[in-house]
């Protein structure tokens, strides 16, 4: 399972720099949440501290973003989606 944990990690560097590209936006509050968040993350997949998804649980990052980012296609609303679907998918096996 450790492994297939590790599949966030480039996901999550990808968020990371897709939401550094936004510090400096009207919702720089946000975002700095968001990386403090996603670091946070990087460092229990790292740790292999990272409990799977059970009964199809998320890490709720999708709906935080969509509560202030303003577009439903914005690139970091797609980039933490992607880290929720692949968490999803790593169940326990």
């Amino acid at each position: 399972m450790a492994s297939s944990l590790h599949d966030l990690l480039p996901l999550i560097d990808s968020a990371l720099a897709v939401a550094d590209r936004h510090r400096q936006g009207a919702q720089a509050g946000q975002v700095n949440q968001l990386i403090d968040v996603l670091q946070g993350l990087r460092s229990q997949v790292q740790a292999g501290t990272l409990e799977p998804s059970v009964g199809g649980a998320t890490l709720g990052l999708s709906r935080g973003v969509a509560d202030w980012v303003g577009q439903l296609d914005s690139p970091l609303l797609n980039a933490v989606a992607a880290i929720e679907a692949r968490y999803q998918q790593l169940g326990p096996g």
